[in-house]
Formats: C-alpha cells, structure tokens, sequence
C-alpha cells in the first residue's frame, strides 16, 4: 500500500510538472488567466514583493509548515520557468516564487511520508528549484534580470543574517542534548543543505552573472564558507549522526544523513566545498570559452581539442575575479595536500569527495593559466599534477585521473618541453600496473594529442615504443599457436601500404619488472595503442597499429591475444579496404580455430570483434557491403567441405556452430539499417542473403533446437532485413532454378531427405502428401521459407509471403500448395502477434500499411497471388477491422479500384496499345498488369466485390470514423486524370459512405418496398459539403505566417498584425463564445455553426499544438449540448483529426474531459430526471391512457439523452476504428467507461420489496407524497390486520392530518371491510381495530377537518339513501323508477366543498336533477345520476388545498371564491349501489391501473381505462360510467350486425381516415385488455361487460370474477381472453393483415413489460388475500406468478404470447358463452 501511495504521490508531481510546463509553452495567453496562474494561485502564501526588492532575513510566514501539495506545486510552477515565452507571464511567476526563495533556507515543511520520494532532502530541493527557476527566467528575459540578481544575492545576505544570529559558542558546543544547541543545530544543518542547492543551481546558471555580478557573488560565498562556518557544520552534522536522542526532528534528520551519505554525498564540509568550487569551475570556464559549448561539452574536453584561446579570444577575463580564484584554487590544494582539522577523509565517500573537490581545484588552475600564465604557472601546475599521477590511490579515482591526464594534454600545448617530457611520462603511466581500462583509454588519448603536437615520427615512435612492451611470455602454450595465423599477419602484412619506418627497440626505454608482466598491463597496452592509432585518424596510422599488433598474436597469452583481436576492430573502421579484407580473413580463420579447438574465450573476442565492425560499420560506409558479402559468404561457406561419411554429423554440427557465431554480427549489422535498406540489395547480395539462409535451414539452425533458440532475437532480425528467398525476375522466368541451387543440395541423402520431410510435415500437417511428393531441394526452400516468412511476420510483417508465388515452381499443386499453407501460418502468426497487442509495430495504421500492400496483391496480374492475397486481406479485416479504418489502406483500396477501372478503360481509348504499369502517389501503391484485358475486368469485378463487403463490413462498426475518412477522400481528389470526370473510387466512396451501417438499428429497420433504394446519401453529402466549407474556409497562403484573415466575423480586419496577436483575438472570440453559452445566452445555431468552421479551418491547417483552440472547439458543443450542438461538434471533431492526425490525441482527451463534466453537472443520462422511476413509487390515476402525455415524455427523454448518445456513437465509431492504436488513447476510453459505470449507480431504484416488515414498509410510505400511497388504501387497511405494533395506525392518523381526502378514503374503505357480507350480519376480525382506528382519526380532526368530514359523509349519505328508498320501486316500471330517483334527487342539498368518493380530485357544484337512471337487477336497486364537478389540474396534495380552502371558507362564513386559474368543469355520471360488494372491482381496476402505469413507464402506446370504483360500506359502492361509450350489448339489441358494422356506420369505410384512426385505436386497446384480461384471468366476459368508445377503443367493464373464480363455478371461458371473429375483423379480417399484427406484436410488449414488475403485481395482491373477496383461492398467488412464465427467456416469453393469441381466436368456448349469455340472460352477440 506503500509504494502504491508513493507511486500515487510521484504520478501527481509529475502530472503538475507536465501541466506547467504546458500552460507555460504558449505566450500569448494573459498571464492572469491562463492555467499557469491558476498554479500560482495554489501557492498564494508569500506577500509579492515591490519591484523584486529582497528581504533581509525570512518573515514569520517561513516558520509556517508547508505542506506537500503546495511544495509540489511550486516544484512544479519552478519547472516550468525556462520555457516560459511571455515577459509578463514570466515576472508574474519571477514576482510569485521569489519569496520563497529568500525564505527557503528557513523554510519549515510540514512531515509526510511522500517526502522521501523529494531527492535528497526537501530543502536542498526546494533551494535548487527555485533558483534554477528564477536564474533561467533572468536569463531569458533581460528585462528581468536586476529583479533575480536582487532576489539571488538577497538569499545569501537572508543566510549570513541567519548564521550571525547563531552565537559563536553555540556554533561550535551546539548539541542535540540541550534544547537551545539543538535548534541552533537544526538551524545550521538546514542552512548547509540549502546552501548545497544554491551552489548546484548557481553552477548551472551562472552564465546569468555579468563578470562583475560574479565577483560579488563569490565574494559573498566566501563570507559564508568561513573556516569557523566549516568546522561548525561538520560538528553539527556529527553531532547529528552521533545522537542518541530520541525526537522526531532528530530522526528526520538522521535520515537525511543517511539518505546523503548512500548517494555519496556524506553531509558535511567537504560536501560545501564541492559544491563551491564546482560553481568556480563554471565561472572559470566561461573565461576561456562560450556557454553554448561547454553545455554540449566538458572544458576540458574543449581545450584539448582546439588551440588555446589568444588574448584577443579569451571571453569576461578580469584580473579581480582571476585572483580570487586562483587563490581559492591553490588554498584548496593546499588544504588538501596539507590537510585541516576540519577535514576528516575518514571514509571511502568522503575520501572520492575530497578527490572531486581537488579535480575541481586543478581545472579552476587550469582555466586561470590559460587566460594569464603569469597569475597561474604552467610549471606549479605541473608540479601539482605530476605529483598526483604518482599516486596510485589518488589515480584509481576515474574522475581525478580523468582531470589531471586532460590537464597534462592542454598544459603541453603550452610549451614544447612538457610535451615532449610527458610523451616519455606517459607511457610508463600506461604500462604500471593498476590502471582501469576508462583511465587507461584517457591517457592514451591524451598521449596521442601530445605526440601529435610533437611530430608524426613522434607518434609512431610512441607506437612501437608500447608495441615493445608486447614481448614474448613465458606462458606461450596458452597463446594461440602460430601456425594458425595467415600469413598475412605473421608478416605484418607486407601488402598492405604503411609507415615503414623500423624501430630496434623503444625510443623510451621500458623496463618492466617481473611483477607488471602481467595480462592487465598487456591488455592496457594494447587498448592504448588501439586508441593513438584510432585518435590520429590517419590509414596509414592505423594499419601501422593494425600490423603492429597482429604481429603479436601467439606471442603473449591467450587473454592478450583475446584483447588484440577484439581491439583491432576499432582500427579497421579507420583503416583502407585491404587491411579491412585482411583482418576479415584473419577472423574467419580464428572463427573456425576456436570452434575446432572449443576455445570459448577465443571464440567471444573473435564474436565481440566482429559484432563491433557491425555497430560501427554504418550504411554510408564504403566497407559495409564489403562486410556484408563477407558475413553472409562465411556462412555459406559453411559445409562445402568436409563431407566424408565417417565424421559427416560431426562435420554438421561444427559447420552448425560457425554459422550461429556469425548470427550476432550479422544481425547487428543489419539492424542498424532501415528495413528498406533491402530493397536496394543489387543482385550478388540478395542471391548470398538467399543461399545464406538455405545453408542455416540445411545445417538444422531453427527455432526449437538449442542453436534456434538461443539466437532467435537474431534470427527474427535477419529475417525482418531479408529479402524473399526468390529473385526479383522469377515471374519472367518460365522454370525455376530451385532444382539447380547447389546450397539446397548439400548434405543430400536418404536419411537426410526423410529428416527433411518429416520436419516440414511437421509444420504443415495439412500438406503431407504433397511434401512427401517434393524432391530434397524443394523441401529445403519451403523449409527456409517458412522460417524467414513466420520469423518476419512475428516482427510485424507478413506481406513478403505473397512474393514467392511469382515463382513458376509454385504453379504445380504440390509447390503451390504447400506455399499457401506457409501463407496461413504466416497470416496466424502476424494476427496473433497483432491482436496481442504487447508491441508498439502493433498498432493500427501499421497493420493498415500491411493490408494496403495486400490490396495490391489482389489486383496482381498472377491469379495465385490474387487469391492469396484476398484471402490475407479477409483474415486481416474480420480479425482487426480497424485496420480499414486508416487513411492508408482505405484510400489505397480506393485508388486500386481507379486504377483497375482505368486500366480496363484503356481498351477503348488506347486500342492496340497497352500499358503495364500503373501508380498513385495518392494512395502510394503501384500495379503491374497483364495485357489480358478479359483477365483486368474480372480483376476488377472480384476486387470490386470483396471491396464493397469489407467497407460494408468496417462501416457497421466504426460508421463516423470510417464515412469521414470517404468525405476526407472526396475532398482531397484530383481528378485531371479521371475519364470525363468519372473515378469508380469516388464512386465507390459516394455509394458506400451513403449506406446504411449495419449496426444502425434505428434506420435498418425501415422496410424496403420495391426498388427504391434507402440510404443516408444526404446526410453524408451535407457532412461533406460542410467539410468543404470549414476546408476552404478563409483559405491562407501561408498559416504560420499570416493569421489576420481568419475568424473575422464581421469583415473588419484588426489593425494589430502579428500571428500572437491574431491567436488572441482567435482564442477571445472562442472564449467569449463559451462564455455566452455557459451563462445561457441564446446563440444562434449559424453564429454558432460559423464561428465553430472557421475554429476547425484553423486546427486543419495549423502545424503547431493549438491547446486553447482545440479547449473551445470541443467546449463550447458541450456546454450547449443539445442533440444539434454535439452533431455538429462530432462532425467538426472528425473532420479535424482526418485532416489533421496531430490534434487527435487533444480532441479526444477534451471530450473526455467534458463527457466527465457532463457526470458532475447530471446533464443528459446522468440527469436526475433521467432516472427510471418505478411505476409503483409515482402516481397511479385513475384515467384512460393519454398518448399526448406520453409522447411529451418521450420527447423529453429523447432531448435529454440524445447528445450522449451522439457521443456515444462517436465514440463507440471511434473506439473501433482505432482499436490496437495508441495505449493513451485506449485509456482514455477505459477511463469514461469507468467514469459512466460509477454514474449509473444513480438509476437503481430502491426497492421495498417484502410487505410483511411493516416498519420498513412504514418508512417507506412516509417517504411517498399522499400522491403514491393514496392509490395503496385498500391495501394499508388490510395492513392494520397485522399492526401489532401500531406503525400503520400511527401512519394513517398523521397522513389523515393533512389530506383529508386520504382519510375519507381509508373511513370509506375500514367500513367496506368490516363485514364479510353484502348485509352487515358476519363481522369481520379486523372489525375493531378498523373502528378503533376510525375513532381515533376522526377524533383527530380540527374543526374545520371535522365539519369537512361531516358534511361531506351526510352528502354522500343522501346519495346512496335513494338505492334504499328505491327498493319498493323494483317491481315497478322504469319511468316511475326514474321518476322517483328524480324526486329524491331535488331534495339533496349540495354543500360547498363535497364531492363523489370516486372522485376526490374536483368538488361537486352542481346535480343534474333529471339524469337520474334505474339499472336493471333482480334484487337490488341500483341507479346512475350525473354531477357538475370542479377539477384542480394540479396533483392531489394540489387537491386537498384546493378543498381545504373551499372549506375554511365555508367555517368562516366568506364568500370568498377560489381562484379558477387552475381549475376546470366538467359533468360526470356515476352508478351507485346498495347490497352489491364492491371490492373485488376496486381491486381488479387497481390492478389495470398499475398495468397502465407499467405500460407508460415504458413507453408502450397501447390504451386502458382504468375507471374509478370506490367502495364506501358493505355491500355498497359508487362506480364512475365511462363517458363516451357504448355496450356491445346495446350494439346488438340497435340491430347492428356486428363491430366491424358498427365502425363502418360510424366512422365510414375501411378507407377512410377516421375508421383508419379507430381501427388504431381498437388495436391498441384490445392488446392491452388482452395481456391484462389474460393474467388476472377476467371471466364474464359477455358483451354486456364490453364497451366501444366514441374513438373506437374498447373497454372492459364488471370485473365481478377474476383470479381464481368463475360464473356459476364452471370454467365456461376456456380461452386465455376474448378474441372473437369479428374483433379480427375490425383489425384487417385476417390474421396477416397489418393491424392484427399489430395487435400481435403490442400484445407480446406488453407481455414482456408486464414480466419486469411480476413480484410488485403480488404484492398488490398478496397483501388482499385475507380480505375475504371470493376470487382468492390458496394457489391464486401460485398460478398468478406461473402465468407471467417467469421460467422462460424473452424469446420464450414473447412465443408463449402469440401462442395464447392464437387459442383465444380459435377457441370455441368463446363463442358458447356468448350463446349461453343470449339464451339466460338475452344479451346478443
């Protein structure tokens, strides 16, 4: 957890690096809005300071912790300083962290653990970044520069100030054991660290300092590193280490002491001294030479390899500055040479860092002398340094042996006397022993400038001086034997054109001890004169070298011979072709020896040799294909000989190891060359490269044997540089030379040839009997083919394959099919390694540049090589279609069918001439055709055919990316060449990016009827021409240099001219356009459109990164976002990124940015009014579906989701397209993925899904408005059988309190189930707790509630008395009936503030006295009356206020009226009844509400009425008549013959609208009731209890049995529901007709939409089942659930259901019911 956290930590500070430096880049943004002082602002602590003016001493603001994110945020805005552009950013920034600065050396850093990772120590770093940052902005801006000098120098005065405060007797007694010693301790430690980084910084930037600002500046170090400073600070940091106090600070601090001292930087002294005069070797260095150079190159590098500078030449000497510091210098050598008590070497860091600071000391002597001998000698520095190369301690240091050996070499260049004195000194340095080989390379180098500047015959005396040492050992037998040198090299190579002067014996005399006759010495000799020869770069030099010590070998030992042969390499490189040739020679003849004799280390010299001629040898040079041939003959060379039949395996095998020793030079070779470096091959080295791998495959070299797999990284690059293994003109040639090739015959025999075949079969099980039909040679070839071909396309590419069948030889089955075979493998490799997706040559426009060469082999004049090559490209598409999603294959594709159209063109406008070859430079592919003209079109025809199914293909799942690259294409052609304006690849492009993608399932869902053809052909052109218009647009002859003309708007031209200025104006109209949008400021959609173009013209042809450009292009879209703003974002983006490949790393990283933000601010999908709310947790009503309220729902979703799904879209397209692409850009995508995933946690619905924890279920209403939970009344009274705890009482009483509506609805309800009967006679046992709950709601009414609730119980109470007083009247007629309803009805009052039980949302006004109705029954006295009633179109609590006010005024006798503003009237008839239960209809009607609920919530358009019933005592009720409506019933008794009768008379002929338009409606209805009637299983379904409305909707009506009862307790209805003959005549009259599928397909949604809420429908149920109501059974829960068939899939499901409609319409019960109902009770049918 740790090192995650850490590495969390380290990603931060790197991520706020990466930012600031990227916001500093640009310097036109305004420093005071650009992101980079949004950085400045996390650092808001230190007061700026006037002018840069420096403060004395740190304020109390230092003493203050900072913590971690505002350090890395100032490490951060420090890193971005030196590529700061702009003035005013760059003193904005200079003005921000200079505080710091000057407080940096007090500063106090809060502790964290991720400090660690701040190397080495917070303080140091925090010193050195800021004053790397505040010297590199002087230095870059003049203007600056007294503002840093005043802040550096006010940092050293701070630390002097902060040293005096520091008493002297505590500077020297402090320790951690007393308190005021320990902070004077810590004090001094940080002071010391923070000089550390002022010193390394300083160093760095020094250059920043005028001569005289140096002076000062050394001056006041000086004042600091005082020898009292010094000792302090050793004693202090000793004091440290050496604590056994045990406090946080002292920890920390030990830490740092440790930290320093691993990194070789033990904290003390010393290490201040380092530092300083590392600062004085800078400051010293810039006399002699310029600040460009000495940061590409050390000085004294630069002073060796020029002449020193005259006076005219030497740069900011004077005399002052060169004082001090030679005095510092020799003070320092004094002090160590001399030593201090100070200083304490008493470790291996601290004895290299002592070295260090003398190296310092010399080159500080050094460039002091060079300026003025006179202030600093040549001699004493000699002396210095002569003294030092005697030391062998001091000399084992790299760095200090490396500085005095340089030092030797530029002071010779001073006086003829020393360098002749140090070319005798030296070698003897040279020859003692000790010497490490990177000191031994330096004084050699340095030995061959001095001899240089002596004479020629100086260096080659030097030469044969050390080539004396190289004397004969003792150890002979251990060198190689002479007998195996050529001749050439015992000689000296007498051929070869060198120096021949002779010498007897060294000009130095060199006499060696036996002790230094040593190996070591020999091999340092040897690299010392390999080096001299390298360093004189003279041929004839090096082949003195080059014979010099060939002539050694067998003389020595084998370790010295060893090191000649690997040194002599470097010689070769410097020397003439013939010594070249003879040192290839002499390889190859130790090449063999060391594999004969097995000498490994012989061996490795002769490999290493060899392998570094490849890494020097580059392709220009003259010597490379000298080398090559070389290589590539020894391997062949390989085998010819030894063929005796005894020692032939053997042979084998040693041959074997020699060729596997010249794999790795071979390989290295190559490797340094581009891949197309083989296409250039003349023939003599493509036919070597040839017969060289033929002779590794016969010598058994291959992947899984030993020799395979320990050189397959070479193999596998040798193959990636080799040609195919056939010539170039085999295709010309009508046989092949297979046979004939003398290298596929070695090692021919029949034990071979059956080793062979049983290989290849092996590899290509498919093909064996055709391999064992193959002759030895021909095995061979295949065998080396497929290991080059699957080698190559395991380095990423398998194009090469389709070479070989040009071959004639692979016109035969056997050949050819064996061929194809390695084509596969080829192919399986190549993907395998693609779709991994582990290297970068993976990657998607790389594979597309491999798929672009196969393109062309399907338009090969070889049928073979066509049909290979087709299927290559079928594999490729269907495995890694985004491989046809790049420019590259694509438009090659598209130029391959020009040019195939062209070409079959030329027939008719060439005739009798032809032409051959064809080229694009466009899509960069050529062909060669056959003057077959037949064979070009069926050519053509076939590539047509697969081309159309692979873009077909690629278009259904990148169709954006994929259509913009077709428009890119369109846009970009020249079509001087095309025939009359004609291109079949335009062509091509119009048709395909015109069509429907597949994936599109929206739009591919539309019908085809005839031959129209369907297509997206305008939406694509209008993408097109928009790409033309932003294309074009203010079209500028050069961009980068003249920006005035582009998004000017209103024509003006601004005077300012300038490209920053012109970007500004740019970037402030996009930026204000963004603004305006984020405020919600209308923009029109053109302003919008224009502005938007011309920012895409500007990113099209910009060369440069156009962050803020690109910020707005994408921004703006998406602050908008509405559908229309994305489409035309998307089009823009992608348009841009094809014109444009650089800026797509940029779009996408802004759209995901802003996809996020869409995530924080829940715009579209992550809208709160997006979520799903379950259609049992809103409003359930009482009221026929309304498709207006629907379809607003749906346009308002669709609104809301559109602009992502845009996105989606482009993204998805996108995604595809660029799948195996860039790592980034596939994070990106994991990233929104991830984000989206998180946001969608938002959609689930919190269920209560167990009705039988009531406090759960308690809480869960409370949380509903009265709105949901009034439709749950029936079932919160039943609940009360179960509150034993009294949860559901409490709740009813406290929700009565402000809807009195609830409450008069749960009175009506307890009092209709507190008997089990019609007649008040079998109480039920839930009775008292209802009349107990009752009680005590009513007797929590307030006055004006109670005189509500009274008024409104006596109004209803008169109502239903007239069933009562009407049941004298049964017997009598229908007008006296009527008469009597009448007369009773003239007598009820209509007080304010009543209404109807049935209707709570509106309050009766008024009575229709005469629209009293008797209703037919046998024993009771129902009948229907019709009110005036006053609606709220609000909710319901908007009810209840609406009544509660009728009634407050009403108690307080006002007259005052109730604001109609949402009000309205309407008449609404009602049927009440007397001893006739209810219950079951309220239930039953509840239920089809829910289904109407469910059916909206997801959008189904199907239509229910779910009326209101009420039942308000036993037995009795008040039932709402459907308005508008008629019986099927009363349609028979009008002597219609039948529905489709009725809907003709009354709406007009099946052709006619209306009847069209009521057949719709018909439908929709008769799905919905069908689906409903089905699962709650309505029976009595005669005609009387079947309504038509006056839309041609039909309703159900009396859902006396439903569940589990039936009339007369027989199953007469069989049928699932009622579906009778003419119902299907209304819907078309045949179950093929359109509208009975229709009613198919909305039955089966809306069966599938009902299955969703199963569980929610039971509980409904479930919590009625101790009701008593007849229709429940013990299984009715059981078969309720069975009937949603929740066992079977979807698919399942949806087959069920048009299985069941199939029995309703051929059920015969159906029917018989009907008969049965018109013979008891005369209702027709």
């Amino acid at each position: 957890m740790a090192d995650s956290d850490s590495q969390g930590q380290d990603l931060r500070r790197n991520a706020l690096k990466k930012i600031s430096a990227l916001s500093a880049v640009p310097a036109r943004a305004p420093p005071k809005s650009s992101d980079l002082d949004r950085l400045c602002r996390a650092c808001p602590r230190p007061p700026k300071l006037p002018n840069g003016s420096s403060r004395e001493q740190p304020s109390p603001l230092a003493q203050i912790p900072m913590t971690l994110p505002e350090l890395d945020v100032l490490l951060a805005l420090c890193k971005a300083a030196p590529v700061l552009n702009g003035a005013d950013s760059a003193k904005h920034l200079l003005l921000q962290i200079s505080p710091y600065l000057l407080e940096a050396h007090a500063q106090v850093i809060a502790p964290s653990p991720f400090l660690r990772s701040l190397e080495p120590s917070p303080i140091e770093a925090l010193t050195y970044n800021l004053l790397t940052a505040v010297l590199a902005i002087g230095i870059k801006h003049d203007s600056l520069h007294h503002i840093v000098l005043k802040n550096t120098t006010g940092y050293l005065y701070s630390c002097l100030e902060a040293l005096n405060s520091i008493s002297t007797a505590d500077r020297h007694n402090a320790t951690p054991q007393h308190d005021m010693g320990a902070r004077e301790t810590f004090k001094l430690a940080a002071i010391s660290v923070s000089i550390l980084g002022f010193l390394e910084a300083a160093a760095i930037y020094v250059h920043f300092y005028t001569v005289a600002e140096r002076l000062e500046l050394l001056g006041l170090l000086r004042q600091i590193l005082t020898e009292g400073f010094l000792v302090a600070v050793e004693g202090a940091f000793s004091s440290i280490r050496t604590s056994s106090t045990a406090s946080d600070v002292i920890g920390e601090w030990k830490q740092y002491t440790r930290r320093y001292a691993v990194s070789g930087r033990p904290l003390g002294a010393m290490l201040l001294q380092r530092g300083f005069m590392r600062l004085l070797v800078s400051c010293s260095s810039l006399q002699v030479s310029s600040v460009d150079d000495l940061q590409k190159t050390d000085i004294l590098d630069i002073l060796m390899a020029r002449p020193l500078p005259d006076d005219n030449e030497r740069l900011d000497a004077d005399s002052s500055l060169q004082e001090i510091m030679v005095d510092v210098a020799i003070e320092e050598l004094h002090l160590l040479e001399d030593g201090s008590d100070y200083l304490q070497l008493g470790s291996a860091w601290q004895q290299r860092l002592a070295f260090t600071v003398k190296a310092y000391a010399l080159t500080v002597f050094l460039n002091c002398m060079v300026v003025d001998e006179d202030l600093a000698d040549a001699d004493v520095l000699m002396t210095w340094l002569e003294g030092t190369m005697t030391d062998p301690v001091q000399m084992a240091d790299d760095a200090l042996a490396s500085v005095v050996l340089k030092s030797m070499a530029v002071v010779a260049k001073t006086s003829p006397a020393i360098a002749s004195s140090l070319s005798r000194s030296l070698p003897r340095f040279i020859v003692q022993g000790g010497l490490r080989g990177p000191t031994v390379a330096v004084a050699a180098r340095c030995l061959a400038y001095i001899l240089q500047l002596l004479s020629q015959d100086a260096v080659i005396t030097g030469l044969y001086s050390l080539g004396n040492v190289l004397t004969v050992g003792s150890a002979n037998d251990r060198a190689i034997g002479t007998a195996v040198l050529p001749e050439s090299s015992l000689s000296g190579q007498r051929n070869s054109t060198r120096y021949t002067q002779q010498s007897t014996g060294s000009a130095i005399s060199l006499g060696l001890g036996g002790e230094q006759e040593t190996s070591a010495v020999y091999c340092n000799v040897v690299c010392a004169i390999v080096n001299i020869a390298s360093i004189c770069k003279d041929e004839k030099i090096a082949a003195l070298a080059q014979s010099m010590l060939l002539q050694k070998l067998g003389r020595v030992s084998l370790a010295v011979d060893a090191q000649i042969v690997t040194e002599a390499a470097s010689l070769a490189t410097s020397g003439g072709q013939l010594e070249f040739k003879s040192l290839l020679k002499l390889y190859s003849r130790f090449g063999h020896v060391s594999a004969v004799q097995e000498n490994n280390t012989l061996q490795e010299a002769v490999v290493k040799a060899r392998v570094h001629l490849s890494t020097c040898l580059g392709q220009d040079s003259p010597l490379f294909q000298i080398y090559l041939m070389h290589l590539l003959e020894a391997i062949i060379s390989k085998g010819d000989t030894h063929e005796g039949e005894n020692s032939h395996e053997a042979d084998v095998e040693l041959a074997a190891l020699e060729i596997a020793q010249l794999l790795k030079p071979l390989a290295a070779l190559l490797s340094g060359c581009s891949e197309k470096t083989k296409d250039s091959w003349d023939d003599d080295v493509a036919r070597l490269n040839r017969e060289a791998w033929f002779n590794i495959v016969v010598h058994g070299i291959r992947p899984g044997t030993d020799l395979g797999e320990q050189y397959a990284k070479e193999l596998r690059i040798l193959a990636m540089h080799s040609q195919p293994l056939i010539a170039k003109d085999r295709a010309g040639q009508s046989e092949s030379d297979i046979e004939l090739n003398t290298i596929l015959r070695r090692g021919m025999s029949g034990l071979r040839i059956v080793e062979q075949k049983k290989r290849l079969i092996a590899l290509l099980p498919n093909c064996e009997a055709e391999v064992k039909a193959l002759s030895y040679p021909k095995v061979i070839f295949l065998s080396a083919a497929y290991m080059v071909e699957t080698l190559r396309a395991d380095t990423g590419d398998c194009t090469h394959v389709l070479t070989y069948f040009l071959d004639p030889s692979f016109k035969s089955s056997e050949m050819g099919k064996c061929m194809a075979a390695i084509a596969d493998v080829v192919m399986d490799i190549y993907l395998r390694r693609t779709l991994g997706g582990r290297h970068a040559d993976s990657s998607s426009p790389l594979v597309a540049r491999q798929l672009a060469l196969v393109f062309t082999g399907c338009c090969h004049r070889i049928l073979k090589v066509q049909q290979v090559s087709a299927s290559c490209a079928d594999r490729i598409i269907s495995l890694i279609p985004s491989s046809l999603c790049q420019k590259s294959s694509l438009f090659a594709l598209l130029e391959l069918l020009s040019i195939m159209w062209t070409s079959c063109l030329e027939e008719e406008t060439d005739e009798y001439e032809w032409k051959s070859n064809f080229v694009s430079a466009r899509g960069k592919v050529s062909v060669e055709l056959s003057d077959d003209y037949e064979f070009r079109r069926r050519t053509l025809n076939t590539f047509y055919k697969r081309a159309k199914s692979w873009v077909t293909a690629v278009i259904s799942i990148a169709p954006l990316d994929v259509k913009g690259l077709l428009q890119t294409y369109l846009s970009e052609y020249d079509d001087d060449g095309a025939y009359g304006h004609v291109s079949l690849g335009r062509s091509f492009a119009v048709e395909l990016g015109s069509a429907i993608p597949a994936s599109d399932q929206r739009l591919g869902a539309i019908d085809r009827h005839g031959e129209e053809n369907i297509n997206t052909a305008s939406d694509f052109i209008a993408q097109y021409t928009t790409r033309q218009e932003y294309r074009y647009a203010d079209t500028l002859p050069d961009y980068d240099q003249d920006w005035s003309r582009f998004l000017h708007l209103n024509g003006e031209r601004n005077s300012s001219t300038g490209p920053n200025h012109d970007v500004d104006n740019a970037e402030a109209i996009l930026a204000h356009l963004e603004h305006r949008t984020s405020r919600g400021t209308y923009v029109s959609i053109g302003e919008l459109r224009d502005v938007l173009r011309r920012a895409a013209a500007l990113l099209c042809k910009s060369n440069e990164d156009q962050c803020s450009i690109v910020h707005h292009l994408v921004g703006i879209p998406f602050t908008i976002f509405t559908k229309q703003s994305i489409k035309l974002g998307i089009s823009l983006w992608l348009g841009v990124i094809n014109e444009n490949p650089q800026m797509e790393p940029r779009i996408l990283v802004e759209i995901a940015e802003n996809w996020e933000r869409t995530v924080r601010r829940k715009l579209g999908v992550f809208n709160d009014r997006f979520h799903h709310l379950d259609p049992f947790y809103i409003k359930e009503e009482f009221a026929p579906s309304d498709k207006e309220i629907l379809l607003k729902r749906q346009r308002a979703a669709h609104n809301l989701i559109a602009p992502h799904l845009r996105i989606l879209q482009f993204l998805s397209s996108h995604f595809n397209a660029t799948r195996l692409g860039s790592i980034h850009m596939q994070k990106i995508f994991h990233r929104l993925i991830g984000v989206s995933l998180q946001a969608v946690t938002y959609f689930l619905p919190a269920y209560a899904n167990h009705p039988f924890i009531i406090q759960y279920a308690m809480r869960a209403l409370e949380s509903h408005s009265v709105d949901v939970t009034f439709f749950y009344v029936p079932q919160i009274v039943q609940t009360l059988r179960y509150d034993a705890l009294g949860y559901v009482e409490r709740y009813i009483i406290e929700t009565a309190k402000f809807s009195q509506l609830f409450a008069h609805q749960i009175i009506w309800n307890m009092k209709a189930n507190a008997y089990k009967d019609e007649d008040s006679t079998i109480e039920d046992p839930v009775k008292p707790t209802l009349d107990h709950v009752m009680n005590n709601m009513i007797a929590s009414f307030s006055g004006t509630d109670k005189g509500f609730y009274e008024r409104e119980f006596a109004f209803f109470n008169e109502i239903t008395d007239i069933s009562g007083k009407l049941r004298p009247f049964i017997k009598r007629s229908k007008p006296e009936k009527k008469q009597k309803i009448e007369e009773e009805l003239r007598k009820i009052k209509v007080e304010v503030g009543v209404y109807l039980p049935s209707n709570p949302d509106g309050v009766v006004i008024g009575i229709d006295r005469k629209s009293g109705k008797p209703l037919q029954s046998h024993a009771k006295a129902p009948y229907m009356a019709t009110f005036r009633i006053k609606k709220n179109r609000g909710e319901m609590e908007g009810t209840d206020k609406m009544l509660g006010k009728t009634n407050e005024n009403k108690e307080m006798d006002q007259n005052a009226p109730v604001t109609s503003e949402h009000t309205f009237e309407v008449w609404q008839s009602a049927i009440f009844k007397v001893g006739d239960d209810c219950r079951q209809d309220v239930l039953a009607l509840q239920m089809i509400a829910a289904f109407r609920g469910i059916f909206n919530c997801v959008g189904l358009d199907v239509y229910v009425y779910p009326y209101r019933v009420t039942a308000t005592a036993p037995g009795c009720g008040v039932i709402d008549v459907l308005p508008n409506s008629i019986s099927r019933d009363m349609l028979g008794r009008e002597a219609v013959n039948g529905l489709y009768d009725y809907f003709v008379s009354k709406y007009g002929g099946e052709d006619s609208i209306r009847f069209q338009e009521a057949r719709n409606n018909f439908v929709k209805s008769m799905a919905a009731y069908s689906v409903i009637s089905y699962l709650l299983q309505f029976k009595d379904r005669h005609n009387g209890n079947i309504m038509v409305d006056d839309a041609g909707h039909i309703l159900h009506i009396d859902f006396g049995f439903c569940f589990d009862i039936a009339p007369g307790g027989v199953r007469f209805e069989r049928a699932p529901f009622k579906l009778t003959s003419e119902m299907v005549a209304v819907m078309g009259g045949s179950t093929e007709s359109q509208s009975y599928k229709w009613f198919e397909e909305l039955s089966i949604k809306s069966f599938l939409a009902s299955r969703q809420y199963t569980e929610k429908l039971c509980h409904l149920v479930v919590l009625m089942l101790d009701s008593g109501l007849p229709c429940f059974k013990p299984e009715t829960i059981r078969h309720f659930r069975e009937r949603f068939v929740l066992d079977k899939s979807e698919r399942e499901a949806a087959d069920f259901m048009k299985d069941l409609i199939h029995k309703s319409y051929r059920s015969y019960s159906t029917k018989g019911y009907d008969q049965f109902q018109l013979l008891t009770n005369g209702i027709p049918y």
